[in-house]
């Protein structure tokens, strides 16, 4: 099972997440963005665990 690391501002806020848990976190995101404007989408990334250990960003990479 592939797992997932998030990121707000350059900061890993979450680790190792499922799929299921990954995409409700990014839809309270959403949800906040749109009620209060934050969190600024430009700064959310998501990073990709495959099993066999291989990470990979699906969304830019991470700034600081």
């Amino acid at each position: 099972m592939d797992n997932y690391n998030i990121y707000c501002r350059g900061r890993r806020i979450y680790s190792e997440v499922s799929e299921d848990e990954m995409l409700d976190i990014l839809a309270g995101f959403a949800e906040d963005f749109h009620s209060t404007g934050e969190p600024d989408p430009d700064e959310i990334a998501v990073e990709l665990i495959e099993n066999n250990g291989k990470a990979r960003y699906l969304t830019k990479p991470p700034t600081v």
